[in-house]
């Protein structure tokens, strides 16, 4: 059995989910934690990796996957042609390997690069623009911030800042 894409209408993931497994699918929706920001106030939510997107685990051959396409919350599977097209098996492997025990993708890679402005998230400096001049050990970064002129080296938890 392989798997394959399929995608969501809009922010209707979790519905095709659902409705998916209803119809007897093995269904798959990798999941990560993603830091929103609101009115100068940040939370962690978990959202779809791939936002529109989810797998399926079936046989093309023996499954009735074309039910697959008027499954609500669902648009289509993606196909190439007349058959759906399978994702690659190392692609899947790769991402359920770094899956942990709450079912959230760890995302190890740093998205923060120094020389980049970052947004400071919290403290008396929320909302500020700073340049991110390295990444620490101990889970900290150093920021450069221009206050009144003057510029002026910090160092902030890495959680308290998201690239701008």
């Amino acid at each position: 059995m392989d798997w394959y894409a399929v995608q969501t209408q809009p922010n209707r993931e979790n519905l095709a989910v659902e409705h998916l497994k209803r119809q007897g699918f093995s269904v798959w929706m990798p999941i990560c934690e993603r830091i929103i920001r609101h009115a100068r106030k940040s939370k962690r939510v978990r959202r779809p990796l791939f936002p529109g997107y989810l797998f399926v685990n079936l046989d093309v051959e023996t499954a009735q996957w074309r039910s697959i396409n008027g499954t609500i919350g669902v648009n289509r599977i993606v196909s190439f042609g007349q058959w759906p097209a399978p994702v690659a098996a190392q692609f899947i492997d790769a991402l359920q390997n770094i899956e942990d025990n709450e079912g959230l993708v760890a995302l190890n890679g740093d998205d923060l690069l120094p020389g980049q402005d970052v947004e400071i998230l919290s403290g008396p400096m929320a909302g500020t623009i700073a340049k991110l001049l390295s990444l620490e050990a101990g889970d900290r970064v150093t920021v450069l911030l221009n206050m009144l002129g003057h510029f002026v080296r910090g160092k902030i938890l890495r959680e308290h800042v998201a690239s701008s």
